[in-house]
Formats: structure tokens, sequence, C-alpha cells
């Protein structure tokens, strides 16, 4: 107890001296462009059938450049080109390839296109100063093309049968026919869509529509229709690129788990768990386990688990190494694991490693991330039970990293809510913390060596009205020590 409290005050003490002697990193925009070194760029993309303007747009988000041009003098043609770590310079050359157009870097991190004889500072400095001051800007995408017609006279008498309005709306550049292609008429909420070659037909009433006609990555036709007589058009819909923010999919490979001989372990992740409902939306990582095989709750409002019909106190629960013998806070209702300082979870159900001893149940291990080697960065919430924050980062960059996450309940307003006199008069509330500290050796391994130091506080103040007890507190600690070492050579 003596050590957990003289731990608990030099985490602490330490956690604030670095915060008042370390600045956050501002996460400036215009500074990374201005430290980025354009020709060492290399773009990897596939640019085919996709339009000039859009490809410098694609460029301009995904790696932060500034583009300067007269837009009038962007020429309104397809590229068909693939890049694999191209340099920029070569990829701006290939892209202006068969245009009167040059380009060259005008300030840290910012590109201007010229005519190919106007490549000076007097053409330049114009055109730079007309983006500055927002007189020239970014042309805007033209998701539709707006046009009139009208069949037939609008003042004769309209006819007792309606009329058809039909058509064929096909690829402006390859002519081939668009399939699922809809023709919608406003007001009526009436449409139709296009068959496999492309053809539709639509039955109106005599008089005035506004038709819309659009299809997946085309320009649209905004059309104000005047239908008379039966009438018949074709429609051709320009391709448009729009440009969409990378997508990363991750998952594991069907055959992950049978890769290891390890057998019986469930791994989870705290991403996974964050996903998961739970009660009072917090994210509860014991709750999470009763989603595996294998595993049930003890009951309501209690936050331990049983493993294949074996009891809760056959389970052994470490974090970082250090044994956890309870894993509930508020009478079983919070877990005592802070999800935002939890790497992960691996719950062993079966053949049990020798190096946590003998359980008849299972083993659940939690693995307290390391702290940030390279910058401060910090996460937090409100919640309705409880309000929590974890900071993180470098005491010594790239070789002593700190992690910190703490919570405080409020739950005592649950408890108000009880029309039975003696829970409505008690009080139920929790505080953890939770530390770590990392040291990377400075040993030359085949595998990077690292020793932590971990602990986890609680502080549960109870006042339970039934057993007449006031502001009683519980405090205990796990402090723990882990070694990270090379594996053995085989």
């Amino acid at each position: 107890m003596l050590f957990v409290k003289y731990l608990t005050r030099y985490c602490i003490l330490l956690f604030f001296l670095n915060a008042a002697f370390v600045q956050l990193p501002a996460q400036n925009t215009d500074t990374a462009i201005i430290n980025t070194k354009l020709p060492d760029l290399k773009v990897t993309a596939d640019y085919r059938g996709v339009k000039l303007l859009d490809v410098l747009a694609i460029l301009r988000d995904r790696y932060q450049i500034k583009f300067y041009f007269d837009p009038t003098l962007i020429p309104d043609f397809e590229v068909s080109v693939q890049f694999q770590e191209t340099p920029l310079w070569d990829a701006l050359e290939i892209l202006l390839s068969g245009s009167n157009l040059v380009f060259a870097q005008i300030k840290p991190g910012a590109i201007i296109f010229t005519p190919r004889n106007s490549l000076n500072r007097e053409y330049a400095d114009p055109i730079v100063a007309a983006w500055d001051a927002g007189t020239m800007q970014w042309p805007e995408r033209k998701l539709f093309e707006e046009m009139e017609l009208s069949f037939g006279n609008a003042e004769k008498t309209a006819p007792s049968k309606p009329l058809t309005f039909k058509g064929k709306i096909i690829d402006a550049i390859t002519d081939e026919p668009i399939v699922g292609a809809t023709v919608l008429a406003l007001g009526l909420q009436r449409g139709t869509d296009t068959d496999a070659q492309g053809n539709f037909e639509l039955t109106l009433p005599f008089g005035l529509y506004q038709i819309d006609i659009q299809f997946i990555s085309y320009q649209g036709v905004k059309l104000q229709l005047g239908l008379y007589e039966n009438a018949q058009k074709d429609f051709k819909l320009e391709p448009l690129a729009l440009n969409l923010e990378e997508v990363i999919i991750r998952a594991k490979a069907d055959n992950a788990k049978v890769q290891s001989t390890q057998i019986g372990v469930e791994n989870l992740e705290v991403k996974s768990i964050k996903e998961l409902p739970t009660a009072l939306g917090e994210a509860d990582i014991i709750k999470a386990l009763e989603s595996l095989p294998g595993v049930s709750t003890v009951g309501e409002g209690s936050a331990g688990f049983n493993v294949r019909g074996g009891n809760i106190d056959q389970n052994l629960i470490i974090q970082d190494g250090g044994p956890i013998l309870n894993t509930a806070h508020a009478l079983g209702f919070f877990s005592s694991f802070n999800p935002d300082v939890i790497s992960g979870i691996s719950l062993y159900k079966g053949s049990i490693p020798a190096q946590y001893g003998g359980r008849l149940s299972s083993v659940l291990e939690v693995r307290v991330k390391d702290g940030d080697f390279q910058e401060w960065k910090g996460t937090g919430g409100v919640g309705l039970a409880y309000s929590r924050l974890a900071l993180e980062g470098p005491i010594l960059r790239n070789k002593l990293s700190f992690i910190f996450g703490g919570r405080v309940s409020y739950s005592d307003w649950m408890l108000k809510l009880a029309e039975d006199t003696n829970i409505k008069n008690s009080a139920l509330s929790f505080q953890d913390f939770t530390a770590k500290m990392t040291y990377k050796m400075p040993i030359k391994t085949f595998y990077p060596c690292r020793v932590s130091i971990a602990a986890i506080i609680f502080a549960i103040p109870i006042s339970l009205a039934t057993i007449g007890k006031r502001n009683s507190t519980v405090l205990d600690g796990i402090p723990s020590l882990m070694r990270s070492y090379p594996p053995l050579l085989k």
C-alpha cells in the first residue's frame, strides 16, 4: 500500500511537470506545406479516363499542394495515365504533355501553371495575388446541365389521354447505352429508369414539367420540359469524376487462426469493443467478452464472467503482468478497465501457457498501450455515468514515453430514481487512474527491448444507507513491471 501511494504521487507529479515544460506540437497545415519538398513527392495512382482539372484537384487534396493558374487556360481534356512511385515533377510533365502549359514552383508548397511563353514574374505575380485575394477560385464542378425543351403547341386543348415522352440515354464519349439511369418528373413524383438498351418511356399529362435525369458518375440533366404532344429525345451524359477520400479496408485473413500453434485463445481489439452496444453508451471490456463463444455472464449488474461452465474465481485476470483481483466498480455496474488506455485483450479458454500458472477456467490478459514516443495527444469524453480523460506523449522523444488515463463517476443520480428510501439516500461513485511509462532500452538486438512500469489505482467512495456506513473509501493499486526481451533464436 505504501509503495502504491508513493508511486501514485510520483506519476501525477511527473505528468504535471512534463506538461508544464513540454509544448504540444501544433497541427498547422501551412507549416506542413512549407516543409514539404515538392520534387521529392512520389505519386502512385491510376488516372485513366479522368479530366486534367480533376487530377489536379486530387493531387491538391492528397498532397496538400497549392496550385495557381488561370482557370480559363486549363484544357478540358481527359488523361489516361498510371503512376507508380513517379516523382511529382515527372508526373506533372506527363499530364501537361500536348498542352501549351508549363509549371514552376513559385513558393514553398505552391506550383503555378502558365503558358509556355509567359513563365515570368510579370505574369505570375498577378495570378498569385488574384488567388490569394479570392477573385480567382477553383472552377466549380457542374453536377447538372440545364436544358429547356418544348414539344407541340401549349395553347391547344389538352388531350384526354396522357402523353408519352421517350428517348435513349447514352455515354457522351463511348456512345454506349447507360443502363439504370433515372428519369424523374419533379412535382408528380413519377419516374422511370432506362433498360438494357438505354431506352426510357415516361407517361405524363399535358403541361410543363421539371425533369431530372441522373446516373452515378455522370453529369446529370435538369430539363424544363413543355410536353404538349408525344415526343422523343435522346440524351448524352458526360462522365463526371468525383474526388472521394481514401478508403482503407483492413481485415484478418480467413486462415489467420490456423497459422498459429496457439489454440483456445480469443483476441479482441479496443476499437471493436467500442463499437459494441453497451449500457449508458460506455465501452465495457468485461461485457464485451460475453459476445465470445463459451463465455457467459455471472448475472445482471455484475462485471464478472464464467468460461465454459467454470466459476468466477477460476479465472486469472492480469493487466500488464499484474493480477487484478476485482474487475468491477460500483457494486459491479462498471468495469475496472479504462478502454482509453487499453491496446487489446486476449482470453485463453484452453491450453493456457505455462507462464500464467495453473487456472481451471481461463486467463484474461489485458494490455495497456505504450505512450506515444513522438508527440503529445489526448482523448476524453463526458458520459451519463462518468467522464474520462487520457493523455500520452514522450518524456524523452523516441526513448521514454508516458500514458495516463483517469475516470471520475457521478452515478449517484441513478440511485435517486429508486423508490426505496434506503437506496435513494445512498451514494455510489468511483474514481480510477491508470499510468504507464515505457523506456526503449539502447540495446542493439534483433528484437526491440522495452522496459515498462504500469499501475492502476482505484478510489471507491461508497455510502450505503442500508448498513449505516458513510464515506468509506477503498484504495487499492496494482503495480507491475513488464520487460520485453528478444526471442530465442532457433
